[in-house]
């Protein structure tokens, strides 16, 4: 009876390496209590399978998953053997527990596990294992979870910047394979020599592949990506450069709101999503609402009317040749009918403009990282315990 019950504790343990011979339970806290199940062990130094067993050595307690919603500990005695042929000593090593660690494989996949959901200092209480225990559990798989992934080719990257707080302060770079949609690195600002000194421990064959880089409109990624990437062609993502249009249409909502009467105000007022929104996604409330701003501001109409020619060229125009003769013509309109507000924007567009155009190539966009703002505002959010922008990096990483 008591075999069997120690064999069907030995399948539920389900580690390979072990053969449970009893259990106890103290406090609610199981205490598995198993022996080696593989008699024969390999020299590390020399491979040779005549070892000799010399000793046993002092008990190990190991930390297990849950069994059953109470805490588990697997004891063991392991062993020490002497190889015969090169008289090389070695303590015996097993599959599931990393030399030298209190915990199981799997346990720290576990811990890993919940990290990657709820904050590290909530972890370590739930699971009773300290701060720096869960901390290092944490990094340490992730470390080697995403050095598996250094082997995926890509041939494009896209350089974007996250504010860290309010008002545009305390900005990390995202360095993004967008080949695989992935980012790759998170750099601690986005200073030159922080990404000069990135891209120099790039390998050469990994960027002499790149043909793309994807950026916005901050002079020192234009500047890195032309000294490190001698075949990349550089485009200017098109969503900064519709975010800047739409940032200099808000400024000009405001300025015309200020010269309205009160009532005119009214209608203006809270329109700011509804103007810079892209005019084939508003609801019938937001439609509406537009109508009756046009209604009240013909000036607001054409700047706004303007700002979707100028969207309309992107979801609409297949090749950059093209595309340079629809934004020459947009920047005619606009002189043309003296909006002079956008007078700044057309500056920067012709600035950047081979760059904006190149867009047209492959349709290369870093909007994915978009997507990352939300999630990385939730990290934020409820800390995560990082202590550093480095552990702060390695989460995003696994986004």
């Amino acid at each position: 009876m008591i075999r069997r019950l120690n064999a069907d504790l030995t399948e539920l343990l389900d580690l390979p390496d072990f053969i449970v011979d009893d259990y106890e339970i103290q406090r609610g806290i199981v205490f598995i209590h198993a022996h080696p199940k593989d008699d024969t062990q390999i020299c590390p130094k020399c491979g040779s399978r005549k070892v000799k067993l010399k000793e046993s050595l002092p008990k190990r307690v190991i930390r297990d998953r849950d069994i059953f919603g109470k805490k588990c500990y697997i004891i063991i005695h392991p062993r020490r053997f002497r190889c015969l042929k090169c008289k090389k000593r070695f303590s015996e090593r097993f599959n599931s527990i990393e030399p030298k660690k209190t915990y199981t494989k799997r346990y720290a996949e576990w811990v890993h596990k919940l990290c990657l959901k709820i904050d590290i200092k909530f972890v370590s209480s739930l699971e009773e294992i300290g701060y720096k225990k869960a901390e290092g559990i944490f990094y340490n798989i992730s470390k080697k979870k995403l050095s598996m992934d250094k082997d995926l080719e890509f041939d494009k990257i896209g350089l974007d910047e996250i504010s860290l707080k309010k008002g545009h302060k305390d900005f990390i770079t995202i360095i993004s394979d967008l080949t695989n949609s992935r980012p790759i690195a998170v750099l601690k600002d986005r200073k030159k020599e922080t990404l000069d000194q990135f891209f120099k421990n790039m390998d050469e064959k990994t960027k002499n592949k790149i043909n793309e880089a994807s950026i916005d409109m901050w002079g020192p990624y234009f500047d890195v990506i032309k000294k490190h990437f001698p075949n990349a062609k550089v485009v200017v993502d098109r969503f900064h450069v519709q975010k800047h249009l739409n940032k200099v249409l808000t400024s000009v909502r405001r300025k015309i709101q200020n010269l309205l009467d009160k009532e005119e105000k009214k209608v203006i007022k809270g329109s700011r999503w509804v103007l810079v929104k892209n005019m084939n996604d508003l609801n019938e409330k937001e439609k509406t609402k537009l109508d009756e701003i046009y209604n009240k501001c013909s000036l607001l109409k054409k700047y706004h009317q303007a700002k979707e020619k100028f969207r309309y060229i992107f979801e609409t125009i297949e090749t950059k040749e093209k595309a340079k003769v629809k934004i020459d013509e947009w920047i005619n309109y606009i002189h043309k009918n003296n909006l002079y507000h956008f007078s700044k924007f057309i500056e920067t567009l012709e600035h950047w403009k081979e760059q904006i155009i190149n867009y047209f190539i492959s349709k290369t966009t870093n909007g994915f990282v978009e997507g990352l703002n939300n999630k990385i505002k939730l990290l934020k959010r409820i800390g995560f315990g990082f202590t550093n922008i480095e552990h702060f990096g390695i989460r995003i990483l696994q986004i």
